[in-house]
C-alpha cells in the first residue's frame, strides 16, 4: 500500500468520525445531557450540581459549548445554600489537535463566577466532600512502572488561548479565628499563542476593599509543567504600594527554583492593612530590592537594600532546610538606624489610652508582689532554628537626640545555645563592650551577662537631650551576672556576680542627685533643694551577689553640699530589701537635717523610713543650734547628741571617702557610721530620745 493512498484513507477516516460526531451531537436532547451532567456530579460528590439555564452547543472544526446559571451545593453547616455559583461558562476546543495528542482550548469563559469557601468551628472546610452512600472507600493503586518507552512525568499541557473572568468573586470565612477575606476580580485576560509561548496576564479588581491591579508576562506553562526554566516578569499594584518581579522559575522535581529580582516601594504599611486583614503600623515610605534564589532547600537572599523612612539596612541572607533545623546565615549592615521609623508613636498612644479605658478595674490581690515574674521564658523557641547573623551599625537612633554609633553584633545559635559576642558600640563619647550567653539546651537554662560601659559622658548625654546644660561628667558601668533558670524569678534567684557604677570628678545639680537617689526625695527632700550647680566627688555602686543574695560592697554619693553612705543587701530571691543610709552635709543651715535612714519592704514596693536615733541626733542638734551653750535648751540638746553620737563630731572627706569606695571597702566618716542597733541600743536611743521630748514640754511650759 502507498504512502498517498494511507493519506487519503485517513483524512476519509477523520472527516467520517467528524461527520458522524456532529449528527450524533446535533441530535442529542440538550435537557438530558443536563440531567446526565447533574447527576453524574451528585453520584461522584454527593452535592447537587444544578444547570438552571440553557445549554448552547455549537458544531464545527472548533466547537463550543455554553452553559449558563450553573451552582453548586454547599456542605449542610454552610452559611449560604451554595458553594459555587457562575452565571455563565463558555469554552471552545479545537478538534484536530486531539488527533495528534494535543489539547487545544480556544476560548475558555467564566461570567460572574462566585466561589465561597468557608471553615467550621471544628476545622472543616466546605471543600471537603463527603463520600457518596454506598461507596466503598478507596483503596490507593499499587504505583505501576513507566513503559520503557515514555518519558517520565512527561506531561500533555493544554494550551489555552484565550482565558477571561467577568466579574468574578472569592470570599473565605474561618469561624473559628473570625478571618474573612474577600478577592473580587473585576477583569481577568490571559492570550497565549500557544504552549510553548509566553502568556500575557492582566487582572483588575480588589482584596478586602482594597484595589489590586497586575501586569504579567509568564513565560511557556508547557516548559514550566514540564520542569524546564520559565521567565516571569510582573508589576503589582497593591495597598499603596508598586511591586515589580524579574526573573525565572522552575518547577524542579526536587522542588522549585527561582532567580527574581524583587522591588517593592510605597509611601505607608499602614495602606497594606486591608491587604493583611489586619491593623499595619503607619510606619515609610518604604522599599526594598533584592535578589532572591530559591535552589532545592536553600534559599538566598543577596544585594538586599531596604529603607524605611530615613533608616537603611543592606546585605546577604541565606535560609538552609536541609538540615535537622532550619539554618539561618546573615551578614547585614546599616548606615542609620531610627527607632522612630519602626515605631508609630501616636498610634500607639491612642491605641494605649484606648486600652486603658477598656481595661476592667484590676480585682485585689490579682497582682503579683514581685518584680522578677514567674512566667516560663520563650526558650524552647531557641532550639528551632540554628543562625549566624553579623549586624553593623554606623549610627543608631534609640531616642530623641540619643544616639549610639559603631554597633557591632554577632549573634550565634547553635542548637539551642544562643551567644552574643562581640556586643559592642560608642554611646556618648564611650565604649560598650560585652556578650550575652544563653544555653537552652541544658535542663536548666544557663544565661550569663558580662557588659562593660567605660567613659560614658552623661554630662554630654543630658545635653544633647535637653535635660540639662551645666552637667559634666563620665560614668563607668561593669556587669558581669550569671543565673540558672527558665524563668526571670528562677534566673534571680540563682543570681551571683558583680556589679559596679562609677563616676568621679563631675559636676551636677540636685536635680541629677534626685536621679540617683530616686525613690529616696521623702526622707532627703529639704537636702535636695535648689538647683545650684555643685562639684561631684564621685558615686560609687558595687554589689556582689552569690546565689541570688546582693550584698552591698560600696554606696557613696559624695559631693561638696550631700554625703551619703549606704550598705545593706538584697535577697533576690525573696526580692526583700534591707539596707541603711547615713548622710551629712556641709550645709549648716541643714545639717540637722541630715538624719540616717533604712530602706526595707521590696522591690515591688520599698518602704524608706528615717533611722530613729538618727532622727534623735538630728533633733537635738537643731534645738542646740536655737539655744545657748549654757541655756537650758542647749544644755538638753548637748546631753541628747553626747547620749546618741557619743560626743563624736560629724566630719567627711570626699577624697578620701572616694578612694574607699572605688577599692571595694566600705566607706568610712571621721564619725563612726552606726551600725544597726540591737534591741538594747534601740530601748536606749529611744529613753534619751523621751528624755528630750519632756525636757523640752518642760522649758516650754508644756507640762
Amino acid at each position: 500500500m502507498t504512502l498517498k493512498r494511507v493519506l487519503i484513507g485517513l483524512v476519509v477516516l477523520v472527516v467520517a468520525v467528524i461527520v458522524a460526531g456532529y449528527a450524533i451531537l446535533s441530535q442529542m436532547d440538550m435537557d438530558r445531557l443536563r440531567g446526565i451532567i447533574e447527576a453524574e456530579a451528585k453520584t461522584a460528590t454527593g452535592r447537587d450540581l444544578k444547570i438552571a439555564g440553557p445549554i448552547d452547543l455549537n458544531i464545527s472544526l472548533t466547537p463550543s459549548i455554553s452553559v449558563q446559571d450553573v451552582s453548586f451545593a454547599n456542605t449542610k453547616w454552610g452559611s449560604e445554600p451554595n458553594m459555587v455559583t457562575l452565571k455563565e461558562f463558555d469554552v471552545e476546543v479545537a478538534i484536530l489537535p486531539l488527533l495528534s495528542g494535543e489539547i487545544e482550548v480556544k476560548r475558555l469563559v467564566f461570567i460572574e463566577p462566585k466561589i465561597l469557601l468557608e471553615v467550621n468551628r471544628k476545622g472543616r472546610g466546605n471543600w471537603v466532600l463527603a463520600k457518596p452512600k454506598g461507596q466503598a472507600a478507596e483503596t490507593a493503586p499499587e504505583p505501576s512502572e513507566p513503559a520503557a518507552d515514555s518519558e517520565p512525568g512527561e506531561l500533555v499541557f493544554p494550551t489555552i488561548g484565550e482565558f477571561t473572568i467577568q466579574g468574578g468573586s472569592v470570599i473565605f470565612k474561618n469561624r473559628q479565628t473570625k478571618e474573612r477575606y474577600n478577592l473580587a476580580l473585576d477583569q481577568v485576560n490571559a492570550t497565549t499563542d500557544g504552549a510553548t509561548t509566553a502568556m500575557t496576564l492582566s487582572l483588575t479588581g480588589s482584596y478586602n476593599g482594597s484595589p489590586i491591579e497586575m501586569q504579567a508576562d509568564i513565560g511557556s506553562i508547557a516548559n514550566l509543567a514540564s520542569g524546564q526554566s520559565s521567565s516571569l516578569k510582573t508589576n503589582i499594584k497593591a495597598g499603596g504600594a508598586d511591586l515589580k518581579v524579574d526573573g525565572t522559575l522552575a518547577n524542579k522535581a526536587a522542588g522549585p527554583e527561582f532567580d527574581l529580582l524583587i522591588n517593592v516601594a510605597g509611601k505607608s504599611l499602614a495602606d497594606l492593612s486591608d491587604l493583611a486583614g489586619t491593623p499595619v503600623p503607619p510606619l515609610g515610605p518604604y522599599s526594598l530590592k533584592a535578589d532572591l534564589v530559591g535552589k532545592g532547600q536553600t534559599y538566598k537572599v543577596s544585594d538586599m537594600a531596604l529603607t524605611m523612612g530615613q533608616s537603611d539596612l543592606s546585605g546577604d541572607a541565606e535560609v538552609s532546610l536541609a538540615g535537622e533545623r532550619p539554618a539561618v546565615t546573615a551578614a547585614l549592615a546599616s548606615k542609620l538606624f531610627d527607632m522612630k521609623d519602626f515605631s508609630a508613636e501616636a498610634e500607639q498612644k491612642k491605641k494605649k489610652k484606648k486600652a486603658k479605658k477598656e481595661e476592667p478595674a484590676q480585682k485585689p490581690g490579682e497582682e503579683s508582689k514581685f518584680v522578677f515574674t514567674k512566667d516560663p521564658l520563650p526558650l524552647d523557641g531557641l532550639s528551632a532554628a540554628d543562625a549566624n547573623v553579623k549586624v553593623n551599625v554606623a549610627e543608631a537612633r534609640l531616642a530623641d537626640k540619643m544616639k549610639v554609633n559603631d554597633i557591632e553584633v554577632v549573634v550565634d545559635l547553635q542548637n539551642g545555645h544562643l551567644k552574643v559576642s562581640p556586643l559592642s558600640a560608642v554611646f556618648a563619647e564611650g565604649k560598650i563592650d560585652g556578650g550575652v550567653d544563653v544555653n537552652s539546651a541544658v535542663k536548666k537554662p544557663e544565661v550569663a551577662v558580662d557588659i562593660v560601659a567605660s567613659g560614658i559622658n552623661y554630662g554630654k548625654l543630658l545635653k544633647e537631650m535637653d535635660i540639662e546644660k551645666n552637667v559634666a561628667g563620665k560614668i563607668n558601668v561593669d556587669v558581669a551576672l550569671a543565673g540558672r533558670g527558665k524563668s526571670m524569678r528562677q534566673i534571680a534567684s540563682t543570681l551571683s556576680g558583680n556589679t559596679s557604677i562609677v563616676t568621679q570628678n563631675g559636676t551636677i545639680n540636685n536635680r541629677v542627685i534626685k536621679i540617683l537617689a530616686v525613690g529616696l526625695d521623702n526622707v532627703m527632700g529639704p537636702l535636695l533643694a535648689g538647683e545650684n550647680n555643685v562639684q561631684l566627688h564621685c558615686f560609687v555602686s558595687k554589689f556582689k551577689i552569690n546565689k541570688g543574695q546582693a550584698n552591698s560592697k560600696a554606696f557613696l554619693l559624695d559631693s561638696e553640699v550631700l554625703t551619703v553612705i549606704g550598705s545593706g543587701k538584697v535577697n533576690l530571691k525573696k526580692e526583700t530589701l534591707d539596707l541603711h543610709f547615713d548622710t551629712a552635709t556641709t550645709e549648716a543651715s541643714l545639717s540637722s537635717l541630715a538624719i540616717p535612714f533604712d530602706v526595707t519592704g521590696t522591690l515591688k514596693q520599698p518602704k524608706v523610713k528615717a533611722d530613729a536615733l538618727g532622727a534623735a541626733s538630728s533633733a537635738a542638734k537643731a534645738v542646740s543650734g536655737l539655744a545657748d551653750d549654757d541655756s537650758l535648751l542647749g544644755q538638753i540638746a548637748k546631753t541628747a547628741d553626747e547620749t546618741l553620737s557619743g560626743g563624736e563630731q560629724q566630719a567627711a572627706s570626699g577624697e578620701g571617702l572616694c578612694q574607699q569606695a572605688l577599692t571595694g571597702k566600705k566607706p568610712k566618716t571621721n564619725k563612726k557610721s552606726k551600725k544597726k542597733t540591737e534591741s538594747g541600743d534601740k530601748a536606749s536611743g529611744t529613753d534619751a530620745l523621751k528624755e528630750v521630748e519632756d525636757n523640752l514640754k518642760k522649758s516650754l511650759g508644756f507640762d
